[in-house]
């Protein structure tokens, strides 16, 4: 279940971790797949309000990435957990 993520253990979480835990949610899509690192990036600008510029400059596996940026990344994840508990679209205002 998607709940079961909403513990403060850790108060971070890498881009990388996101959007394999959302971008199959959202958009069907796996990392294997063609479009998924384009919706990945979408959804993290949407979040960070950062360009997609700056997001791509995190390199080919987004581990260059500022702390800043996995710390709301954890807030984002726990929001979209309980948005999609209730039956919300996780990235859909409200």
């Amino acid at each position: 279940m998607v709940l079961t993520d909403l513990s403060f253990k850790s108060f971070v979480m890498s881009p990388s971790e996101f959007c394999e835990k959302w971008i199959p949610i959202l958009y069907n899509l796996s990392p294997s797949d063609r479009g998924y690192k384009s919706a990945c990036i979408r959804e993290l600008m949407q979040i960070t309000g950062l360009a997609e510029v700056t997001i791509k400059m995190w390199g080919a596996d987004m581990g260059d990435y500022p702390n800043s940026v996995a710390s709301t990344l954890k807030l984002a994840n726990q929001l979209y957990a309980v948005k999609h508990a209730i039956g919300i679209r996780p990235n859909q205002e409200i």
